[in-house]
């Protein structure tokens, strides 16, 4: 292959050279990794801006931090042996224009796809763990498939995703973590029925959303979950039982905070509210929920 950088000889030699960021800031195009390395370690190929093509072999089961941060990839490069992806491995890379996950993928670290140009995203598999804001300002993400399976979006996975205007979540989802969806332009949300807990500003700043669905089994809506919605004009809570507003964390407590609500002062005057037959009063009883115009 003319013109492509092939590192042959002894695999362990080029893999004690590599995680010393051997090639950091390097302008070749593209490089064929030889067999035999387990790992690309970290910042190996950071801020490789022309690096577009890359020949990972089965022997490599780890991308390390930063590796290929910056990298000018328009797709995922094929690894089908991988199974840990680490801190900002492909963080930057903004000509990545679909991903996907693939089954192989066990672990993402944090920020490890943040700021990419993805406008698509396909998790394949519900086993692939993620960490904090691996996808978060991916500005043109606008189409997103979660795995039925899935139990936990976690803490800022989506945040500053400004093209996200709609997303179906799996109905095996558990919990929604803080700033999960922060700053998307999500105009209609609706949570799962199997979805317990809402963390801390999991939906603010999603100025176009307009209404909400809670799924019947929430109970745990933390402070600042829906706060700057100014466009917010309805809820529909399906719970019986009216889901618990205004929680902070404390330790392994949950506390309710007086002055931190769920949703904003001015969504008690402006937003309607919609709860099952017959439990009304219990929602009119509520000291948080009564405030809203029932």
């Amino acid at each position: 292959l003319l013109g492509i950088p092939v590192f042959k000889g002894d695999s362990k030699r080029w893999e004690t050279l590599v995680k010393k960021n051997a090639f950091q800031s390097c302008n070749f195009s593209s490089i064929i990794i030889p067999n035999g390395m387990t790992e690309i370690g970290e910042n190996v190929f950071r801020m490789c801006s022309s690096l577009s093509t890359i020949i990972i072999p089965p022997s490599v089961t780890k991308i390390g931090k930063g590796a290929f941060y910056g990298c000018a990839f328009t797709e995922l490069p094929e690894m089908g042996s991988v199974t840990t992806i680490e801190d900002q491995a492909f963080m930057n890379c903004g000509k990545i224009a679909e991903l996907t996950i693939p089954e192989n993928i066990l672990s993402l670290g944090y920020n490890s796809f943040t700021s990419c140009g993805t406008t698509s995203l396909r998790i394949v598999s519900s086993t692939t763990a993620m960490s904090n804001h691996v996808f978060s300002s991916c500005g043109n993400l606008s189409d997103i498939h979660l795995p039925e399976g899935m139990t936990k979006i976690e803490s800022g996975t989506f945040s500053a995703c400004k093209s996200l205007s709609e997303i179906d979540l799996p109905h095996s989802l558990l919990s929604i973590g803080d700033y999960a969806f922060d700053e998307t332009s999500l105009t209609t949300i609706v949570i799962p029925n199997k979805v317990q807990i809402i963390r801390s500003k999991a939906f603010s700043r999603c100025y176009n959303l307009k209404t909400i669905y809670l799924g019947e089994s929430v109970d745990s809506i933390f402070e600042s979950a829906f706060s700057s919605c100014k466009g917010l004009s309805a809820i529909y809570s399906l719970n019986l039982i009216p889901p618990g507003l205004n929680y902070r964390q404390y330790n392994n407590n949950y506390v309710n905070q007086n002055g931190y609500g769920s949703f904003d002062t001015q969504h008690y005057s402006t937003v309607d509210v919609y709860v099952p037959k017959g439990s009304l009063e219990a929602y009119k009883n509520d000291p948080y929920w009564k405030k809203f115009d029932l």
